[in-house]
């Protein structure tokens, strides 16, 4: 078997959302963008839905969490090293997180609704200071220069829709310096690369929006702040392989295709996860 998330399905399906797994049975390697990984019994795995993603795996059995990525990734100094990390069985991080993930799916049946949203809150913060604590070994970025970077990406994310989003904006909201500014985010590919990025991947969550919520295709792109139609376009097709319009009507189709059987369950799933935003989030 031989699952695999090109930038066609990462289009099609519009998630932003990291997967964490905990392997029971069997195991599996692969790519994760261009890291190689293996994941064996007991370890705890980190997949970034929003990246390329390519298993190699027989039958296997697996607990999975789904976690919007911005509830892990905003904290940490280092997210370019998320996708494909593993935590080995045997580390001591490996087995905190692989206890406490059987430990969810053992007691979560008993819990009320209300219960459970609090327990998934706790459950964020203890998997995130987990990972956050391994990805400790592998950050480029002191802490100084890390919490920094992680409140100005914050601020990015709330000012996407912002016409005067830019280098500008950002130093003087934080003031610092352009060299120090392209200093901090040449790990990310650049400040400007990382706002078209978001940009692209928010709009792209607006095109998978079933009708008749969704908006016009150019109104998306002014709204995400590219100057016409044309250059979103071209931007997306760069990122994504498929035009904006191509990407609206694979969604579309695969929703009218979907089996009545799990059609109903499908839509729940979709509606799910597309409520998992930062600012729904359990506190």
């Amino acid at each position: 078997m031989t699952p695999r998330r090109t930038s066609a399905t990462i289009a099609r399906s519009a998630a932003e959302h990291c997967l964490i797994q905990v392997y029971l049975d069997g195991g599996c390697t692969g790519t994760a963008g261009e890291r190689a990984f293996a994941m064996r019994i007991g370890d705890v795995g980190v997949l970034d839905l929003a990246q390329p993603l390519a298993v190699e795996t027989t039958a296997f059995s697996a607990l999975t969490l789904v976690i919007p990525r911005a509830g892990l990734i905003l904290p940490f100094k280092a997210p370019e090293f998320l996708h494909g990390l593993v935590l080995p069985a045997a580390s001591a991080i490996g087995t905190l997180l692989n206890d406490h993930v059987r430990s969810l799916h053992a007691q979560l049946p008993g819990l009320s609704v209300k219960a459970a949203a609090a327990v998934a809150g706790g459950a964020i913060g203890v998997i995130a200071a987990g990972i956050g604590s391994a990805l400790d070994a592998c950050a480029p970025i002191d802490e100084p220069q890390g919490a920094l970077l992680d409140r100005i990406k914050n601020f990015i994310d709330r000012k996407l829709d912002a016409a005067d989003l830019g280098t500008d904006l950002i130093c003087d909201a934080f003031g610092l310096s352009r060299s120090t500014l392209y200093r901090l985010f040449e790990p990310l590919g650049g400040v400007a690369k990382h706002v078209r990025d978001r940009r692209l991947a928010r709009a792209l969550h607006d095109l998978a929006a079933s009708q008749p919520d969704r908006p016009r295709i150019a109104d998306i792109a002014y709204h995400w702040g590219f100057g016409s139609e044309a250059a979103f376009s071209r931007a997306f097709r760069a990122a994504y392989g498929m035009t904006p319009g191509e990407a609206r009507d694979t969604a579309e189709r695969m929703r009218q295709s979907a089996p009545k059987d799990v059609g109903a369950a499908e839509c729940v799933l979709e509606r799910w996860m597309r409520s998992l935003t930062p600012g729904n989030l359990p506190s």
